[in-house]
């Protein structure tokens, strides 16, 4: 899948690596069609985008699903191509593989990258009890031109901005680090009533950049703070591509 192909034609199919899950899931289970050494369908063919992004992710669930919209309705956004992958297994001592997998990606569409258009390449990670990891993996991605997102402790940090615009106002953090990223979960769950579905949040982008961007802070070392993320850099470079889509969506 090194060599893109922009033009118009039927439907056709894609050898997946074995490594990669597809990002099209059954509604019904909100689990993968089916994963391995498989073919999945391009539901849609495409224009040329001015856009090329490859989002990678350590999350099996929630990220899938927050981006279900762009994987599963591609002819909505005729100017964007857009593919997510994830890899939840972990190396000795619990290195996340995800970023083994970025450099993969990376090297594998090299060959076919476009001078005028660059690919964009966003690692989606949560810090849980990995912050060791992807303090040294900044350097690595700053190397291979990727753009590590983070969400402190979880994802659930952005998804909560997609509705609420303070800062966690009443959170109490644990006393045991390990617990905090549940804590979240369940503070997000009771001041939300009804909590967030994943794979609505992304109709309100905008908002949901406005919320995450004003209440973000990093710390010397430029890593997000705890109730930070940078997920809205990732949202702001889709925005433009996405959001005439997503109205229509809305509407349907």
């Amino acid at each position: 899948m090194s060599v893109r192909k922009y033009k118009k034609s039927e439907p056709s199919l894609e050898l997946m690596p074995p490594q990669v899950r597809t990002a099209f899931v059954d509604d019904a289970t909100e689990k993968p069609a089916r994963e391995g050494n498989l073919l999945y369908q391009k539901k849609d063919s495409f224009e040329i985008p001015k856009a090329f992004i490859v989002v990678l992710s350590g999350g099996t669930v929630r990220e899938r699903r927050y981006f279900k919209y762009l994987t599963q309705n591609p002819s909505m956004f005729p100017d964007l191509r857009f593919e997510f992958f994830c890899e939840d297994r972990f190396a000795t001592g619990m290195r996340p593989l995800v970023f083994d997998l970025a450099e993969e990606k990376v090297k594998q569409y090299k060959t076919s990258a476009s001078h005028e258009k660059p690919d964009e390449y966003y690692v989606v990670s949560d810090v849980d009890v990995f912050k060791d990891h992807l303090v040294c993996f900044q350097q690595k991605c700053r190397e291979l031109n990727i753009n590590l997102i983070i969400s402190n402790p979880c994802i659930e940090v952005w998804l909560y901005y997609s509705k609420r615009a303070d800062r966690f106002d009443g959170f109490q953090i644990p006393q045991i680090p390990e617990k905090i990223s549940q804590c979240v979960k369940t503070f997000l769950n009771d001041k939300i009533p009804g909590g967030v579905n994943p794979s609505k949040a992304l109709l309100v982008l905008r908002t949901n950049i406005e919320n995450a961007k004003n209440n973000y802070c990093e710390d010397t070392s430029g890593f997000p703070t705890i109730f930070s993320t940078n997920m809205f850099k990732l949202g702001e470079k889709l925005l433009s591509y996405v959001e005439d889509g997503l109205n229509k969506l809305m509407r349907v």
